[in-house]
Order: structure tokens, then C-alpha cells, then sequence
């Protein structure tokens, strides 16, 4: 029987377990997304920080509450926009988020985007990487998309052994339109050391003079790694192209004293080659031989050029040599006045590493 009391206590309860239970719904629905939203500012937050350890702990909260749309678009433009640990974090992150979905990782070169890229790489970060992955980063090297190309000559440097397959592909890369993509795969191919250095030698006498530059330039980030290629590097300081000339007399300067060899044609080109030369064929004469007499007299004409890029690298290169290039002071303390704030700067900058202290100062 339905009392009065009944239609009282109906009357005052029915509106509350109604707000309890719209509450409970909003609760529901809500609390995931204020999770989700917390998390994945977090997330990006450790990514620009290139904090690993709480990348990890956001992204394991997201998997946890099947959450994590949101972070996908900022990851994937920190993998267009930006350069090296912060990429390295987004990428680890879009592979953790996403490392469960198989069905979306297939091989690299069928695929459209960088963050793809990263997936196929990082979904189990330590694990060793195969054969496919490599092949499949090399048809991403020709992909139409110029960043899927970078990225992939990036991800290239990360890996292990298995490189070695991508070294042609990597040289192709070398001589690409874009100057990032060329720019990567440069630095990629010199992380690979010794195994790449007979390629890079081959290179150097490729009918591109971009390719040629750049296998010079790879072959002096590796430094004294690069000794075998000491006579292939002398005869490119010959080249038709000044720019293929100094890239090599700047690796026969980075390999130091084992191009020994090289000292007899690097002398003689002195007298002949333009400044834009003449001032990295000094700088190897001094890294080589320490022969301070003959760099610093090539570098305080250089000094002088017409254009101020050289005049910059002949006052950088007068600092390195220190002391030993005190005959330079006068020449340095004139180009304190020079029209271009960058070689002035650069000037005091040597004068302060040549100059020795006065006693009692």
C-alpha cells in the first residue's frame, strides 16, 4: 500500500539518487578523460624535458585506462619539428603507445608518416633489430615524403650491426635534394666507422660533386678511423670543385697525424688554392705537422679575403693553434674592426688563446 509517508519519502529521495546517479555517470565519463588529459601533458612534457623515466610511467597510465588519442597528433609534429633527444622521446613514446596494434606496423617503406617510422623501431626498445626493419628503413630512404627520408636515415644510425646493408642506400642518400635528408645520412654513414670508409673512398671520385663533399665530410667525423682513406682524400684535394677540396683537407686535418702523407701536396696547394681552400689546407698543415710557421702565415692572408666566411674560419683557426700563432696578433687585432660582428668577435675570442698573460696581472 502506497502511504502518504511513502509518497513523501519518494518525493524527497527520487531527486538525489537521480543527482547520485547523473553524478556517478559525469564521474564515469569524466574521470578517464581529466586521467587522460593530466597524463598526456605530462607526457609531452617529459618529451621536451627528454625525460625517459616519467615518459614511460605517463604512457604505461594511459595504456592502463585505454587512453592516449590525444598525445598522438603533438608526438608526431615533435617528430617533424624537432631534433635529437626530444625526437628520440617521441618516438619511443607513439611506439609504446601504439606497439600493441599490430595490425599498424608494417613495413616502413608502404607507410605514409615519420611517427610509423619510430613505431617499427622502438616498440621494443633493447630487443635486437632484424634484417626487414633494416630493408624496410631503406625503402624508406626513397620515399617522396623528405622528413620520412630523414627519420629513416636517423633511425638508421640507431640500430646495430644490420647497418651495414643500408650503406648504399645511405650514400644514395648522401647526394639528396634535400639538404637535411643529406645532412642525416652524412652522419649517419660516419657512426658506421670502418665498415663505410671503403664506400665513402669510392665515393670520392663519384661524377657528383655534392656526393663527393659529402662522402670528404663523413670521412672526417670519423676522425683517425678514417686513416685508410689517407691517399683517396690527398688526391680529392685536387678536385675541380673548392668545396669537395676543403672537405677533404678538413678530414685529412680531423685524421691528425697518421695523413703524415698527405703533407707534401697539402704545402704545394697552399701557394695555389683560392682562400676558401687555402684556410682549411693550413688548418691541416697545423693539426698534421703542428707546423705553426707555415699555417699561421697562410692563415693571416686568408684573413684578409673578401668574404667574410673565410676571414671567420682563418680567426677560429688562429685560436687553435694558440700561442704558437703569436705572430698573428697584429692581423687579429686589426680584424677587431672588421665590418662583420661575427669575425670580430671571432678575432678576440683567438687573440684571448694566443696572447700570453702579463706577469703580475
Amino acid at each position: 500500500m502506497i502511504t502518504s509517508r511513502t509518497v513523501r519519502d519518494l518525493t524527497v529521495w527520487a531527486p538525489i539518487g537521480a543527482v547520485v546517479v547523473v553524478l556517478a555517470v559525469l564521474a564515469w565519463i569524466v574521470w578517464p578523460t581529466w586521467q587522460e588529459y593530466r597524463a598526456v601533458h605530462a607526457l609531452l612534457d617529459a618529451v621536451d624535458e627528454q625525460d625517459f623515466a616519467t615518459i614511460d610511467e605517463q604512457v604505461e597510465l594511459l595504456k592502463r585506462i585505454q587512453r592516449g588519442e590525444a598525445a598522438l597528433e603533438p608526438l608526431k609534429r615533435t617528430l617533424k619539428e624537432k631534433r635529437g633527444r626530444a625526437r628520440d622521446g617521441a618516438a619511443i613514446a607513439l611506439g609504446k603507445l601504439e606497439a600493441a596494434d599490430d595490425s599498424r606496423i608494417g613495413l616502413i617503406g608502404s607507410m605514409n608518416s615519420p611517427d610509423t617510422i619510430a613505431r617499427r623501431t622502438t616498440s621494443q626498445p633493447g630487443s635486437p633489430v632484424d634484417v626487414e626493419t633494416v630493408l624496410a628503413l631503406v625503402d624508406a630512404l626513397r620515399s617522396d615524403d623528405s622528413n620520412i627520408r630523414e627519420l629513416a636515415a636517423e633511425l638508421l644510425g640507431q640500430l646495430g650491426p644490420e647497418i651495414s646493408l643500408a650503406i648504399p642506400a645511405l650514400m644514395d642518400a648522401m647526394g639528396d635534394s634535400n639538404e637535411d635528408v643529406r645532412s642525416q645520412a652524412t652522419e649517419t654513414m660516419s657512426e658506421l666507422g670502418e665498415r663505410a670508409v671503403p664506400t665513402l673512398i669510392n665515393a670520392l671520385s663519384s661524377d657528383d660533386a655534392e656526393l663527393r663533399q659529402a662522402a670528404a665530410t663523413a670521412l672526417a667525423e670519423m676522425g683517425p678511423r678514417a686513416r685508410t682513406a689517407v691517399t683517396a682524400l690527398t688526391e680529392a684535394l685536387h678536385d675541380d670543385d673548392d668545396d669537395v677540396s676543403a672537405a677533404a683537407a678538413h678530414a685529412l686535418a680531423s685524421i691528425g697525424q697518421e695523413a703524415e702523407s698527405a703533407l707534401p701536396t697539402i704545402t704545394e696547394l697552399l701557394e695555389e688554392k683560392n682562400n676558401a681552400v687555402a684556410v682549411w689546407l693550413a688548418r691541416a698543415l697545423w693539426r698534421i705537422d703542428q707546423d705553426s710557421e707555415s699555417a699561421v702565415n697562410a692563415l693571416v692572408k686568408t684573413l684578409k679575403d673578401n668574404a667574410s666566411h673565410v676571414r671567420l674560419l682563418a680567426a677560429r683557426f688562429l685560436g687553435e693553434i694558440g700561442p704558437s700563432a703569436e705572430s698573428a696578433i697584429e692581423a687579429l687585432t686589426e680584424a677587431l674592426d672588421d665590418e662583420e660582428e661575427d669575425v670580430a668577435r671571432e678575432a678576440a675570442k683567438s687573440l684571448s688563446l694566443i696572447e700570453k698573460p702579463v706577469s703580475g696581472s
